[in-house]
This record gives C-alpha cells, sequence and structure tokens, in this order.
C-alpha cells in the first residue's frame, strides 16, 4: 500500500512509517524540518518531504502524490497547544482542513486517519469510556482535536475520502531518533530516571490515572485500521490499552522490572519526597478507555506493559552516552 505520514520525524511518526515500511508499504515520510541523520530509516522511505504545513504550496505538493492513505498526525503537543490561539489552531486545525480540501478537489478517494486523543471527551468518570460517550474538551489541546474531528466527519459526508478519527490514549515505547521528544511520557522518563538517578520520583501523590499503549501496537492497530475492507462505522476509534493504572502503580512496575532486570534496588518517591513502602494500590476507582470496537477488526494480543518496559531498558542501556548529551545529565 502506498502511505503518506504527516509528522514522519516526530516520536510517533517515526515510528510509524519505520514500523510500516519495513512490512512492505511504501511511505511517504513528511517532515517539518530535515530529519535527524539515520540512514537505516531513511532507506525505508520511498520518499522524504520536507516542509511547513502552513506552507499552501507545500499543502500541494502534499496533495499531489499519489497514495491509498494518508497518515495525518501534526500536531502541537499539549504544552504547545496553550500558546498563541491564531498559531495553535494554523497547526492543529487549519492544517487538516487544508489537506482534505484539496484533497477532495483533487479527487482523492482513499483513507485519510486523523489521530486525535482521548482529551476530547475532557474530564470523565471512573465508568467505561467508549466511543459513544459525550466529548467535552477541558484544554486547548483536546478543544483543537475535535475541532479536526468535525472536520473530518464533515468530508466523510460531504466527499469520496474516507476519513477515520482515531483518538490515542498515551503511547510509550524506545523513540527512533534519540532526539526524539519523548522523554517526559511518563513511562519513558520513569525509565530514564531509574537508570541515570537509580531512583523514581513522582511530583503528585501517585493517583492520576493513565492509560499506557505500546508504540508497537500503535502500529499494529494502524495498519488494520488502512488495510481492513470491514465497514469502519461512525469512523472514530479509541486507540488504548484499555488498562488504567495510577502513576504510582506504573512507578511500581518500573521499579519491579529493573530491580528483576539488574538486582539492584532502587526507590519510589511520591509529593517529591515521601518514601513509598507499599508494594500496589489497587484500590483507586479508574475509568476505562474501551478499545473492543478497534479489537473486533484488529484481533492480536496487546504488549504487556512490563515487556515494554524492559525494552525500554535495553534502549537506555545502548544509548545512555548519547542521551546524556543530548538530554544534558
Amino acid at each position: 500500500m502506498e502511505i503518506l505520514i504527516t509528522g514522519s520525524n516526530g516520536y510517533l511518526g517515526s515510528r510509524l512509517s519505520f514500523e510500516l515500511a519495513k512490512q512492505g508499504h511504501q511511505v511517504t515520510a513528511v517532515c517539518h524540518s530535515k530529519p535527524i541523520k539515520d540512514s537505516e530509516w531513511a532507506s525505508q522511505m520511498k520518499e522524504i518531504l520536507i516542509g511547513d504545513i502552513r506552507d499552501q504550496n507545500f499543502v500541494e505538493q502534499i496533495c499531489s502524490q499519489k497514495v491509498d492513505c494518508i497518515i495525518h498526525l501534526i500536531s502541537l503537543d499539549h504544552h504547545q497547544s496553550n500558546g498563541d490561539p491564531k498559531n495553535v489552531s494554523d497547526i492543529n486545525v487549519l492544517a487538516t482542513w487544508t489537506l482534505l480540501d484539496l484533497l477532495s478537489k483533487n479527487g482523492f478517494t482513499g483513507k485519510f486517519l486523523y489521530f486525535s486523543t482521548i482529551h476530547v471527551y475532557g474530564k470523565v468518570p471512573n465508568i467505561n469510556i467508549d466511543e459513544t460517550y459525550p466529548t467535552s474538551p477541558q484544554n486547548p489541546y483536546g478543544l483543537t482535536h475535535k475541532l479536526s474531528e468535525e472536520i473530518c466527519d464533515f468530508y466523510n459526508q460531504t466527499s469520496d475520502i474516507s476519513c477515520i478519527n482515531v483518538r490515542l490514549s498515551n503511547s510509550f515505547g524506545n523513540p527512533v531518533f534519540v532526539e526524539n521528544k519523548c522523554w517526559k511520557l511518563v513511562i519513558n522518563e520513569l525509565c530514564l530516571t531509574a537508570i541515570f538517578n537509580k531512583e523514581i520520583i513522582l511530583m503528585s501523590d501517585g493517583s492520576p490515572l493513565r492509560d499506557f499503549i505500546h508504540y508497537s501496537d500503535v502500529v499494529a492497530y494502524t495498519e488494520t485500521l488502512i488495510t481492513t475492507s470491514q465497514n469502519q462505522s461512525k469512523y472514530v476509534f479509541n486507540m488504548s490499552s484499555g488498562e488504567t493504572f495510577s502513576m504510582l502503580e506504573i512507578a511500581l512496575k518500573v521499579k519491579k522490572v529493573f530491580e528483576d532486570k539488574y538486582n539492584e534496588k532502587i526507590k519510589v518517591y511520591v509529593n517529591k519526597d515521601q518514601e513509598v513502602e507499599v508494594s500496589e494500590s489497587s484500590n483507586i476507582k479508574k475509568y476505562t478507555i474501551d478499545n473492543s470496537k478497534i479489537s473486533t477488526i484488529a484481533d492480536f494480543k496487546l504488549k504487556k506493559m512490563e515487556s515494554g518496559i524492559d525494552e525500554l531498558f535495553d534502549y537506555l542501556e545502548l544509548n545512555k552516552e548519547q542521551l546524556k548529551i543530548h538530554l544534558d545529565l
């Protein structure tokens, strides 16, 4: 399959483009800036397009590509989305609209996978959250993704493009490029501090809840969505692990994998300096990001969090010196 991926030099984009290309798909990588030098990654790409998604000429270049599917990943992160509304909307919203407008005028009839976020749901109660749960964004990040979802829905109704909204929970795992901005992702950061500092410090009491899905499962789910011929009714899917853990539970999982792997004890602290001595915190009421809809068309076993953590430790050990320089450790 001919696939074009915007945001291909980002954390998730580089993974998707690399893994899908290795599986035999012809991938055109769209990057904002020149990708980090990585001959293995670059050799897998059919073509690499470099430019600014806010540039109309560059958008026209993207939309002139003869592809079967487009995966749209370009977005400012949660923190950046709190910036100037014009700049945020230009990247998070207008880019989606401009792409779909031009694609529809060019007669594109393939699939358009838009990566949204579970932040469109806003603050959720401790229940099972499926795709029918009402959206109520509580921050600009969630709001702008919801607006782009609406744009995708519009073109589903008014064009021959099959737009699919993917509401991603939280991904984790080792990056393609050391320079990828992924070391503030909770599990990645906890593994990093365990390796370099031999301790894990949570700034909160450890009660906030998260659903984490390994990048390999994101790739597998994505390939299913773009290749399946099954009816994708309502065109929106939660992409999650279906399991929710507190930050403390995650930290304790990282601690256990580390200690089993290296036969060395490390401590976990909450609220910056309060040492945790319990082994689990399982009595917290939790929500669930329901992934049953996407699982009906993607029948495979999700990677265990512990396995992904173990792989992260291997990556950190292998790239220790580069990370020290890049992160100024």
